[in-house]
């Protein structure tokens, strides 16, 4: 019996009678399911052993039925086979279209970041984000405010926020810091008064 594989092709069912001693059944799965990962195989064989049983489960079989068949366990058999088949697609298209889904929401969040990165690379406003007391974007009139170049990204970014921060506006942040705590609050817009890079007091 010579068995070559159609990759264009998915069959539903093969029978094959295989000359004695030369392919085992288990031979035979192990092509099919090498070419056809996700067929769902029955495997029907007139000389039945546990070794050969555990051979075919382990080769992907979905049954392992001996001679003489029953019709009414080949049909059981078969149901079953198409139910795990027509599972396996429904998931794969389910999956297909959760990767599309989340393409697309990661290019609409990349769209809605470019945005916000363009209106507060343009804002006349001193724009900073927060983040465990650190500093993780400033925008060029926050720079400018603090008298700082856009260049020195190192001294403002990954900085504690507290270091460019006055004494009296320190107080109104710890206060404003542990409200959001206690509020479980995620965010809120909080007026202080900063420190340039040369001690100079600014709103």
């Amino acid at each position: 019996f010579n068995y070559t594989a159609t990759p264009e092709i998915s069959p539903l069912s093969l029978h094959a009678a295989l000359p004695i001693s030369k392919t085992s059944g288990v031979d035979l799965l192990n092509n099919i399911k090498s070419s056809y990962p996700d067929i769902q195989v029955i495997l029907i064989t007139g000389e039945p052993t546990t070794d050969t049983a555990a051979q075919a489960v382990r080769a992907g079989a979905i049954d392992y039925i001996s001679k003489p068949i029953s019709v009414p366990k080949l049909k059981k058999a078969v149901s079953s086979a198409l139910r795990i088949k027509l599972l396996k697609d429904e998931n794969s298209l389910y999956m297909e279209h959760l990767e599309t889904l989340v393409e697309l929401r990661t290019q609409t969040l990349r769209e809605s970041e470019r945005k916000y990165r363009e209106i507060s690379e343009r804002s006349a406003t001193g724009i900073v984000i927060i983040q465990d007391q650190k500093i993780v974007f400033a925008n060029p009139k926050f720079y400018e405010i603090l008298g700082y170049e856009k260049e020195n990204v190192k001294m403002i970014i990954e900085q504690d926020i507290r270091e460019f921060i006055s004494c009296d506006g320190l107080n109104v942040l710890e206060q404003e810091l542990d409200f959001l705590d206690n509020d479980m609050v995620s965010e809120k817009q909080i007026e202080t008064q900063l420190k340039t890079k040369n001690g100079k007091k600014v709103w």
